[in-house]
């Protein structure tokens, strides 16, 4: 099956496979949400219990230890993202070939927009050998538009942003 890994799922709703019923295409998807910090729902081992009892959550660095295999992951989701480099070794490692990274936020946010802090040192110079920068498609587009509906204060981070970024990074 498919696989979405949400980076930096923030604190406040992880995606949960519901979400992705709204795109016919993603509707068997898995989606898997990661964040450093093991403060997005109270843990309960009665995932019914939970807030987000069908949400599936990872805690993890996602520039050093994401928890997947070798090119295991279909697509990189950074709504955003905060604190971290989205193009790293790690998503890279993990990343299928042809897989891709999908980078959503705002033009103010300096993880997003510059390719300084939006790759990672170690790939800066080998960027253009690792990944191709692609035109956004139909699918991708809907996608974007159903993310930017449902608001980055939901999808990530705790302040409502303005989403007028984004950019689509396939692995070479």
């Amino acid at each position: 099956m498919p696989v979405i890994l949400n980076l930096g799922a923030g604190s406040v709703a992880p995606m949960q496979k519901s979400d992705l019923a709204n795109i016919d295409e993603f509707r068997d998807w898995d989606i898997t949400n990661l964040d450093i910090y093991n403060s997005i729902v109270p843990y309960s081992p009665d995932r019914s219990k939970m807030p987000f009892p069908n949400a599936d959550i990872r805690y993890s660095n996602v520039e050093s230890s994401i928890p997947f295999g070798d090119g295991t992951v279909d697509i990189a989701l950074a709504v955003s993202p905060y604190g971290y480099s989205v193009l790293n070794g790690e998503v890279h490692r993990v990343l299928k070939a042809g897989g891709v990274a999908v980078v959503i936020g705002s033009q103010r946010n300096k993880y997003v927009c510059k390719l300084d802090n939006l790759c990672s040192p170690a790939l800066r110079p080998h960027f253009f050998d690792l990944f191709e920068v692609i035109p956004a498609n139909d699918l991708a587009l809907r996608s974007i538009n159903y993310i930017a509906q449902r608001g980055s204060r939901v999808s990530s981070g705790s302040k409502a942003t303005k989403l007028d970024f984004f950019g689509i990074y396939q692995k070479r």
